[in-house]
């Protein structure tokens, strides 16, 4: 839900934005007259406490999910660099085969690479796998 918001940003966002700003004022309205002055400021130094490990645990958990997102990212990015070697080295491996024969593995993996870069990295670029196009 917090995802289509992100995504398409419009009146139905705006409402939905507006709908939990509203919630969170009656919110606060109603602890305020629940609760007595007296004893929300017994409790100060115990919520600044509780907001301080809240924040930590977020900041842990915020690094956490960083990491893991630059470790995919560079899991990617080597997937792609071992398929560009292992590409080339076929290709100059068979420069020293004869012309008959070596000639048509070069032409398909001319071809091979050309799809990859003209065809599918624009599919995937746009968030879909090339089955899904």
């Amino acid at each position: 839900m917090i995802g289509s918001i992100i995504i398409r940003p419009g009146f139905g966002g705006l409402c939905w934005l507006r709908f939990l700003l509203q919630f969170r004022a009656g919110g606060w309205l109603f602890f305020h007259r629940l609760v007595h002055v007296g004893v929300r400021k017994a409790h100060n130094d115990l919520a600044g406490f509780t907001i301080a490990v809240i924040g930590v645990l977020y900041a842990v958990l915020l690094a956490f999910i960083t990491i893991a997102t630059w470790e995919s990212f560079s899991r990617a990015s080597d997937i792609v660099e071992n398929e560009s070697d292992f590409a080339g080295g076929i290709y100059l491996d068979t420069q020293g085969l004869p012309p008959a024969k070596g000639q048509p593995i070069r032409d398909a993996i001319a071809r091979y690479v050309n799809v990859v870069i003209s065809e599918e990295w624009p599919v995937q670029r746009a968030g879909k796998t090339p089955d899904q196009e």
